[in-house]
This record gives structure tokens, C-alpha cells and sequence, in this order.
């Protein structure tokens, strides 16, 4: 399904969905990721027609990849750029736990959603091992490891400020640099299908979207 099309202006190149630096994510990658997803959804909930608590606006999702394609980009620069390093074996591990998860879906997708995966715990990974580093600075012993991510994430936010993050218009960008987060002006979303990708959509408003506008 195409995604709905809003209008607005972006000096993006065609076909992208954002750039980090000089980095791009390809409006593909993020329709792809989306439409497996849902297709997760659908085959898992156990109401696909009466709006279960699982369904949700396929802005909503499209918005939600948007948001961690792009932060996985930033997370794995930011590790690169200061050197950071972690345990490739935790990294294998769980990617290998994550394949057994979806080894029924068919293998383009497995393929998809592995090299997602493995970009995102990647970058999870780089965080905590930055984090865990600033808090023994601090005087922190054996931070956990949540809080660490935490604290890793917050140093590479305030980095990703000096990266010129762009993302395309039909994502209803906001000045905070994520999907989902603008205005709402008309020139950005034009139905109330996409006003509710911020994630307040009531159930009864979900399961009276058309099947191919909503997931699962």
C-alpha cells in the first residue's frame, strides 16, 4: 500500500525518508519495516476486526520506524565518533535470538528485520557501554544497565544537534527532529487519519479505519 501522500516542501533527494549527516533512510526501507510489522500485528492479534488493545494507526507505526530509523543512526554514529566499543558476542547472541524469533516469516523479510535489529541493539549496545563509562566518572559503581543506555542516549542527543537530521514532510516532522511530532497544519497532514499518528486514537477510532490504514 502506498502511504497516504501529504504535501509540503523538503530539500530531501526523492526517495528519502530523512538524512542523518550524510546519511539517508530510503522512504522503501521505512514502507517495508512498516508493512511487516503490521503484517505481524494481523497474524498475532486476536480481534483484527473489532479493534483490539494490539491495533493501532498505520500512520502511528510508520512514524514510530521513521523515529528509530533515525535514532539508530544517530546512536551508531555517536558510538563511532567517540570511539566506543562493546561485546560483539552479546551483539551475535542476541540477533541470533531475535532470527529464531521470526524464522517463519518469509526470508526477504527476515532479512529486513534482522539488519534493523541488529543496527538498532548495535547502537543500544555503543550507548551502554558510553553511559556506563560517564557514570564510573561520576563516582557510579556497576551502573545498571538501563540507566547507562540512558545516559549514553542523552550524550548522543545532545551530539545529534551539530547533524543537519531532515525528514521528509509526509512524516509531519516537528522542530524536535522526530515523525509525528508537528503541527498539524493542513500542509503537513490533511485527514484525521493522520492527525492521530501522535498516538491518541481511541480504540473505536482505530477499528473504524479501513483494514489497509490500520495494523492489526
Amino acid at each position: 500500500m502506498a502511504l497516504l501522500m501529504l504535501t509540503g516542501c523538503s530539500d530531501l533527494h526523492p526517495g528519502d525518508a530523512a538524512t542523518v549527516g550524510s546519511t539517508s533512510i530510503s522512504r522503501d526501507q521505512v514502507d517495508t519495516l512498516t508493512r511487516i510489522q503490521c503484517d505481524l500485528a494481523k497474524n498475532t492479534s486476536p480481534s483484527q476486526s473489532q479493534g483490539s488493545s494490539k491495533s493501532q494507526p498505520r500512520a502511528a507505526l510508520v512514524q514510530g520506524t521513521v523515529n528509530v530509523l533515525v535514532r539508530t543512526a544517530v546512536d551508531n554514529m555517536y558510538g563511532r565518533s567517540v570511539g566506543a566499543s562493546f561485546d560483539n558476542n552479546v551483539l551475535h547472541s542476541q540477533v541470533d535470538q531475535f532470527k529464531a524469533g521470526v524464522a517463519s516469516l518469509p526470508q526477504d523479510d527476515q532479512d529486513t528485520l534482522v539488519q534493523a535489529f541488529t543496527d538498532y541493539t548495535r547502537g543500544q549496545l555503543l550507548l551502554a557501554s558510553i553511559g556506563e563509562k560517564k557514570l564510573k566518572e561520576q563516582g557510579k559503581q556497576n551502573p545498571g544497565t538501563t540507566e547507562a543506555i540512558t545516559v549514553g542516549g542523552n550524550l548522543a542527543g545532545r551530539w545529534a544537534k551539530r547533524l543537519h537530521i531532515k525528514i521528509d514532510p509526509r512524516y509531519n516532522p516537528g522542530t524536535s527532529d522526530q515523525a509525528g511530532g508537528g503541527d498539524g497544519s493542513i500542509s503537513r497532514v490533511v485527514s484525521s487519519y493522520a492527525k492521530s499518528a501522535a498516538g491518541t486514537a481511541t480504540p473505536t477510532f482505530v477499528a473504524g479505519l479501513p483494514a489497509e490504514m490500520r495494523c492489526g
